[in-house]
């Protein structure tokens, strides 16, 4: 019995030992496996890789299901075995299977996008069905279907991986899309319009009403299908409006306008009235006919009027509170109106003392027709337009797409002043592709570009139940807005009134370089070298490199880093007697050769003193003297006489003769503030005895106290003889 156990456990031990010396064995069989299994996986990615590219066998027709399922199986089974790893090794294999996790999740997206393709093509087709059949209903219904669906679906066309395989994507099913849809967009627009000119009539909101036939008159210009019976549709919504005042609109002081449901034959004074004794002294019918521009007298601040049409009242406005000429942007600002939109600028004229001017004026436009002269001073005449108080109020309504601005010329100065620019901008069906965003309005929800960056200026709005993007991310509207800035770039297929897409392309963060506008006066010296020279300074973006005047080999004259605050200064040197141009721009670094956004600004500096080049006249008392004071490259000092300047003249002896302005009958009799002013001598207040009185006697000015000039500048006279 004993023997028998002994001979057992010998046999245990022998078995385990065989156990034992086995296992090295099969871990690493283990080994291959796992490498064998991840091989297999990273083949299978290379494989779906290549059919979901352009560069492969991707045709945007079919659905690569085979490659997409091998390579899920086989990364499947890589990680099952992975998973049985120590931690150290896992690291290796899992790196090596990422390629793999990317291509099918490219794959999928690739697959989703050929899903989202074809519904688009098959709602494409439903549309190109119902234009074919002139079916204008199935058009309207097809149309918005289609549109509907496009914007559903982008995001999921926008998410194929590589620019070539996504172009196609777009190519393939977005692009024909989108070119059918717009070949009838104006069409359909008309048909929306229409039903809801026809909605509002019958709910007895006329004034929404209206509002759509606009839209509907406006669209109509542009279509090129089905214009006959579109036409006839509009114009039978149309024919059951009834003919009422629609608004009431008070642009200033003088000026009202009144839109009405329908055109009017005529608009004679005597069928507008308003109580409370505000006067209607004229009216103008727009080219449409629609709407009545009335000159109205007597308004009284605060006062609530209201206009009778034919004896019957209709609406009214209340004039503000204060005794001021309205809410308005200040005349020498750009501003952006639409078509039919006004603006009103007021000027601040003075007379050749500075006081308040109260004479005539001559108004006109820097480029006409742009803008239509709607009243000045609540008339309608440009030229000899009465001023009282210094106070000059034009009236300008939007006419077509372009930028101009008011040019008032006082008749008895003869200096001009010229406004800040108005800029037309159409809000109309457009498309932009990647181009650069001109002005964001800091209120309203839109901003302005021009389509390919070229000729004229077009408004995009935006409302919250539009679709975003920024930088290939779908966005919120309040993130849209955060992100929208002038120069940012953007992309869109606009319809005007529609739900749209705008895809913001690329950001801009950077801060536009500004530089702070020099004058004559804080030009320095330098007490070394006798140079004159000037700090240009301004703001930028912390860590931008400010360079002044870049050559055609990207070398600058000067250059400095913005600092950490955002601002910059950089002195320059200037040559004398002349106008010393500055071009500058912000860029990304020292050795860059590119401009950031924002361009270059340009900054012209006239260096020369302010003195005077002649004096002509007989210098006698009570004779008039004309001075003429410097121009240096068209840039003419304008000189101000102050009420106690002096003038000291001086003759070949060295003897004086002093005037004051405003005693003794010495007065400036013309031109103050101008560059050519007229004084007429009187009695002198110092002179001396030996002063000579020879009749060919050689007279100099030799100085005028009091007198500076539009830059703040001192007067320097160099002994300018009397001619």
């Amino acid at each position: 019995m004993k023997k028998k156990a002994i001979k057992i456990a010998a046999s245990t031990a022998v078995a385990a030992s065989a156990f034992v010396a086995a296992a090295p064995v099969n871990k690493a069989d283990a080994a291959v496996n796992v490498d064998q299994l991840v091989k297999s996986a990273e083949a299978s990615a290379k494989v779906l890789q290549w059919s979901i590219s352009t560069e492969g066998t991707a045709n945007f027709v079919d659905r690569p299901y085979a490659q997409y399922n091998a390579a899920k199986k086989t990364n499947a089974a890589a990680k099952a075995a992975i998973a049985k790893l120590s931690a150290s090794e896992k690291v290796v294999y899992e790196a090596r299977l990422l390629d793999s996790d990317i291509q099918i999740k490219r794959a999928q997206a690739y697959i989703d996008a050929l899903t989202s393709g074809e519904k688009i093509r098959d709602k494409q087709a439903a549309l190109d069905k119902a234009i074919k059949a002139a079916d204008l209903k199935s058009v309207q219904s097809s149309y918005h279907v289609l549109t509907a669906e496009i914007r559903k679906q982008a995001e999921l066309l926008y998410r194929v991986y590589g620019q070539s395989t996504r172009d196609g994507i777009l190519k393939t099913f977005k692009a024909p899309a989108e070119s059918l849809y717009r070949s009838v967009i104006n069409e359909v627009t008309v048909l929306d319009h229409t039903a809801l000119v026809d909605k509002y009539t019958k709910a007895k909101d006329f004034d929404k009403a209206v509002d759509h036939v606009e839209k509907a008159e406006y669209a109509l210009k542009d279509v090129k299908q089905f214009k006959a019976e579109l036409t006839k549709n509009l114009n039978d919504v149309v024919d059951a409006l009834p003919l009422t005042v629609k608004s009431i609109n008070r642009i200033n002081s003088t000026t009202v306008e009144v839109k009405f449901t329908k055109a009017l034959d005529v608009a004679p004074v005597t069928h507008f009235t308003f109580d409370k004794g505000l006067e209607v002294s004229s009216t103008k019918l727009s080219d449409d006919k629609k709407t009545v521009t009335l000159t109205v007298n007597g308004e009284k601040a605060g006062e609530t009027y209201t206009l009778s049409y034919k004896g019957e009242a209709t609406k009214s406005f209340t004039a503000p509170k204060t005794s001021t000429n309205d809410p308005i942007t200040s005349a020498d600002k750009a501003e952006r109106i639409e078509e039919n939109q006004y603006r009103t600028y007021t000027f601040d004229l003075k007379d050749s003392d500075g006081r308040k001017y109260n004479g005539y004026a001559d108004v006109e436009l820097t480029t006409p027709d742009i803008v239509e002269i709607v009243s000045v001073n609540g008339d309608t005449k440009t030229t000899g337009v009465k001023v009282k108080d210094g106070v000059l109020s034009v009236v300008v309504k939007g006419a077509k797409h372009g930028e101009t601005a008011v040019k008032v010329t006082n008749l008895d100065t003869g200096k001009t002043l010229t406004s800040g620019k108005t800029i037309v901008v159409f809000d109309q069906n457009n498309t932009l592709d990647k181009d650069s965003v001109l002005y964001v309005h800091p209120d309203k929800d839109y901003f302005t570009a021009k389509v390919g960056g070229v000729n004229d200026e077009f408004k995009f709005s935006f409302t919250k139940n539009d679709t975003f993007q920024v930088e290939g991310k779908i966005v919120s509207y309040e993130d849209f807005k955060k992100a929208l800035t002038a120069h940012s770039k953007i992309s869109v297929v606009y319809t005007k009134g529609e739900r749209n897409f705008f895809n913001l392309v690329e950001k801009v963060d950077v801060k536009v370089i500004t530089v702070t506008n020099p004058s004559k006066k804080d030009v320095r010296v330098n007490p070394k070298t006798n140079q004159k020279y000037f700090d240009l300074r301004g703001t930028g973006e912390a860590g931008k490199y400010v360079k002044i005047n870049v050559d055609a080999n990207g070398v600058s004259q000067y250059e400095v880093k913005v600092d950490s605050s955002g601002r910059w200064e950089e002195r320059v040197y200037l040559t004398e007697n002349a106008k010393n141009t500055f071009t500058i721009g912000q860029y990304e670094g020292k050795n860059s050769s590119d401009v950031v956004v924002g361009g270059t600004k340009e900054i012209n500096i006239i260096e020369g003193a302010f003195g005077v080049t002649d004096v002509a006249g007989t210098f006698a008392t009570g004779e008039e003297l004309t001075l003429t004071f410097t121009t240096i490259d068209n840039y003419k000092d304008e000189a101000k006489f102050s009420s106690n300047s002096v003038l000291t003249f001086i003759d070949e002896n060295g003897e004086k003769l002093e005037y004051q302005i405003g005693k003794d009958k010495t007065e400036v009799t013309s031109g103050d503030g101008t560059n050519v002013v007229k004084v007429k001598l009187g009695t002198p207040i110092k002179a001396n005895s030996n002063f000579s009185k020879d009749a060919n006697r050689v007279v100099k000015l030799s100085n005028i106290s009091g007198v500076t000039n539009q830059d703040g500048l001192n007067l320097t006279v160099d002994f300018i003889p009397v001619k």
